[in-house]
């Protein structure tokens, strides 16, 4: 663009920014407090709810799979989707529900690979899992690993945090929390993969 006149200066100007792909996956509740006793089997636990959203339009591959792993110490029971899911549908143009993941009861991960938008508009999903935690299962970060062809880059997310018992009540939570460092508790949780321009966790 040409400008011209009197007293014209060489100037920089942005009139916005070039994103091929970005999509951003967080807990809605990523510092969730989740008691759990050594030694106790069987007791089923609802995690704070998975979100994987676009930013941008075709940011989330179709016909690719994607994978969501737990650590080997926590098993899934029991997954939902969704209603705040939404523009999914499956290859067969049904909506997207529990029925297009693929999983067993006791597996550690998940695998997403039949999703498609139902409109030229960004993909948004909503997963809720009910877990079992080994009663072996170490203190700390519930850390969930989401790989695969249809997301770049790989993203690691905190569902939440395992503590023992003794501190379920709200001012022990308070003072378990003011117990943690700035490089365990990160506010807001929010990874974005943005093209040239993202984090990545492996």
């Amino acid at each position: 663009m040409q400008v011209s006149g009197d007293e014209i200066t060489t100037e920089t100007l942005t009139f916005g920014e070039y994103v091929d792909y970005s999509v951003s996956v967080y807990a809605d509740d990523a510092d969730s407090l989740i008691t759990h006793t050594q030694g106790t089997i069987g007791v089923d636990v609802e995690l704070p709810t998975l979100i994987i959203e676009e930013d941008v339009v075709n940011s989330w591959l179709i016909n690719r799979n994607t994978e969501i792993e737990f650590p080997s110490w926590i098993k899934i029971k029991n997954i939902v989707v969704e209603d705040e899911t939404t523009n999914i549908v499956n290859s067969k143009g049904i909506p997207f529900s529990e029925n297009d993941l693929y999983w067993d009861a006791g597996d550690t991960s998940i695998e997403i690979d039949d999703l498609a938008p139902a409109s030229w508009d960004v993909m948004e999903m909503h997963l809720t899992f009910t877990v079992d935690i080994d009663a072996n299962a170490p203190l700390g970060e519930i850390d969930v690993l989401l790989s695969g062809h249809a997301l770049y880059p790989d993203f690691l997310v905190r569902l939440g945090q395992v503590v023992d018992n003794e501190w379920g009540g709200e001012e022990e939570r308070a003072t378990f929390n003011s117990t943690l460092d700035d490089e365990t508790v990160i506010p807001g949780f929010k990874f974005t993969s943005e093209h040239m321009n993202f984090y990545s966790f492996v």
